[in-house]
C-alpha cells in the first residue's frame, strides 16, 4: 500500500509538471508518453474512492477527459485512438450509472451528485451530437457515440421517474399521514363527547329531587 501510495504520488508530479508545461490544455493526449501513467493514476483514485457520490463525480470527470480526448484525436485524423476513448466514455457512463443505482440501494441520499450529472450529461448531450454529425467520423465511432447518445437518453428518463416516484411517495405519505391525523382528531372528539356526556348524567343523578309542597 505505501508502495502505491508514493508511485502514486510520484505519477501525479510527473502529469502536473507536463499540464504546467502546457496549461492551455485541459487533458493529456492519448498520443502523449504519459497517458498511461494518467488512466492508472485515474483508476487507482477511484478505487481509493469509498463514498458512491464523490467516486460518481470522478467517473464523471473521467467522462468529460475521454470526450474531449476523443474530440482531439479526431482532430488529429487519429480515428483508432478516437474510437477508445468513446467506447472508454460509455464504460465510465456505464460506471455512473451503477454507482447511482447502488448509493440508492444503500439509502445514500445522493440527489445534489444527480443534479450535476444530469447537467453535465445534457452538456455533452450536445457535444457527441455534433461529433455525430461530423464527416470524417469512422463507422465504429459513430455507433460508440449512437450508443451513449441513448445511454444518457434512457439514464435521464430513468432519473425522471426516479424523481416522479419520490415525490408520489412523498404526497401518498403526506395523505397517510393527513388520513392519520384525522382519524385521531375524530377519536379525541369522540372521547370528548362521551366523557361530557357522563359527567352530566353524573350531574344529574347527584341532583336532588325537589320537595313535594304541603
Amino acid at each position: 500500500m505505501k508502495k502505491l501510495v508514493i508511485a502514486t504520488t510520484v505519477c501525479l508530479l510527473l502529469v502536473a509538471g507536463v499540464v504546467h508545461a502546457n496549461q492551455e490544455k485541459d487533458i493529456v493526449s492519448p498520443e502523449s508518453e504519459l497517458y498511461e501513467t494518467v488512466r492508472v493514476i485515474e483508476e487507482t483514485t477511484i478505487e481509493l474512492t469509498k463514498d458512491p457520490g464523490e467516486k460518481t463525480l470522478l467517473e464523471d470527470e473521467y467522462a468529460k477527459n475521454r470526450l474531449l480526448e476523443a474530440e482531439e484525436m479526431l482532430a488529429v485524423g487519429n480515428e483508432e485512438a478516437a474510437e477508445s476513448s468513446i467506447d472508454d466514455y460509455n464504460e465510465h457512463m456505464d460506471a455512473i450509472e451503477k454507482n447511482l443505482a447502488e448509493a440508492k440501494e444503500r439509502g445514500k441520499d445522493i440527489s445534489e451528485v444527480e443534479v450535476i450529472i444530469n447537467e453535465n450529461m445534457e452538456k455533452r448531450s450536445e457535444n457527441l451530437r455534433s461529433l455525430l454529425d461530423r464527416d470524417d467520423i469512422p463507422e465504429q465511432a459513430k455507433a460508440g457515440i449512437t450508443k451513449a447518445i441513448e445511454n444518457q437518453a434512457k439514464a435521464k428518463q430513468r432519473a425522471e421517474e426516479a424523481r416522479s416516484q419520490a415525490r408520489a411517495k412523498g404526497n401518498g405519505a403526506s395523505q397517510e399521514k393527513g388520513k392519520q391525523e384525522k382519524q385521531k382528531g375524530q377519536e379525541r372528539a369522540e372521547q370528548a363527547r362521551q366523557q361530557g356526556q357522563e359527567r352530566a348524567e353524573q350531574g344529574q343523578a347527584n341532583k336532588p329531587e325537589n320537595p313535594g309542597r304541603p
